[in-house]
């Protein structure tokens, strides 16, 4: 006869996801607080699934941006690892669009986690890229101090060299960089300029430490002080790049970025965005937490995704990934109903 405990965990393994997340969530992982799918396929409404709302985000696009003056629509990929997927920006009709989402209080405690997944195919910016705006939240029309290193802003753009830049600043940093911010500047960020898709994870230190890290598929790739220990020598603040006067690492502490949660695009004041620094590129899976992750923890979501999802596996080829999509679909009934079954079993050994 099984044991309680392991009786309970094949339960909760078998048991199917309630509709909200794409899978059962792993054992000891923080629930988000807001999850997007990016799968709608159509149309402009991006659905919250952790409220069901359905329009808590959606696509934007700025006229003067556009071709002539006119948006072409947006764009919907299906894509062959995570089906119906977002892609922001078209090369071919030279749209330019931005994602918004609610604003959602993840920091306030000092301690979060921001999560998603992208795909920035090579050769796939638009003419006028200076660079890429690829997440953004914080208020640019601030009276005080509108802009990226001002406290309260979270931004990730992707440099001319291709690598993700992470830039965090909380509640008691100085406005302004260096020593105002958390910042993996443009030379040791994560390549994110190929073919793949790829799991980017932002989180504060689980430990409570100061800093926050930048993972790249799991795997701990840029981060204060993982990569980058803040050693560049005292600069006219007094401080080193990434540290506080009194000697401390920046990141952290309290955050709290109001206005909508930004995609795509490099938000200026007055509304206006940034011509030159539209994202072109997917998006799938996007997710925010109260809660830092520890090294573990990252890569636990990590495989979860790629068990769940072994046609996002980037060592399998396309053709491969599409059949199993075509399976998956066919074999999710099936799969439903011999985990009810399974459970049902379970069940009649406990009493």
């Amino acid at each position: 006869m099984l044991s309680t405990p392991l009786r309970l965990a094949l339960l909760l393994t078998l048991a199917a996801a309630d509709g909200h997340l794409p899978f059962a969530w792993p054992s000891g992982l923080p629930k988000p607080l807001a999850y997007y799918w990016f799968n709608e396929g159509s149309g402009t409404k991006l659905k919250d699934s952790m409220s069901d709302k359905a329009d808590a985000g959606y696509i934007e696009n700025k006229v003067e941006d556009q071709p002539e003056g006119k948006y072409p629509g947006e764009t919907w990929v299906n894509d062959p690892f995570f089906g119906n997927v977002l892609q922001c920006g078209n090369t071919e009709t030279m749209a330019k669009d931005i994602v918004r989402l609610e604003d959602v209080d993840y920091g306030s405690s000092g301690a979060f986690t921001i999560n998603f997944w992208v795909r920035n195919p090579t050769g796939s910016d638009f003419p006028d890229r200076e660079r890429e705006q690829l997440f953004g939240h914080g208020d640019p029309d601030d009276a005080d101090c509108g802009g990226t290193m001002c406290p309260h802003n979270i931004h990730v753009q992707l440099e001319n060299s291709g690598d993700a830049r992470t830039m965090v600043t909380d509640s008691d940093d100085d406005a302004g960089s260096p020593c105002g911010a958390s910042d993996t500047d443009g030379t040791k960020g994560i390549l994110f300029d190929d073919e793949e898709w790829r799991m980017l994870t932002i989180t504060t230190k689980a430990d409570g430490s100061k800093g926050h890290s930048t993972y790249y598929d799991g795997t701990v790739g840029s981060g204060i002080p993982d990569v980058i220990s803040g050693t560049v020598g005292v600069n006219s603040k007094g401080c080193t790049d990434n540290v506080t006067k009194s000697g401390e690492y920046n990141g952290g502490d309290p955050i709290n970025p109001v206005g909508l949660i930004r995609l795509c695009g490099r938000q200026k004041g007055g509304g206006v965005f940034d011509a030159e620094r539209y994202f072109n590129g997917q998006l799938a899976h996007f997710s925010v937490y109260s809660s830092a992750m520890s090294a573990d923890d990252v890569k636990n979501l990590f495989d979860a995704y790629k068990f769940y999802f072994p046609q996002a596996d980037t060592t399998a080829a396309p053709t491969e990934a599409a059949d199993k999509v075509d399976d998956d679909i066919e074999q999710s009934d099936a799969r439903s109903g011999a985990m009810m079954a399974a459970c049902l079993w379970l069940t009649s050994f406990w009493f």
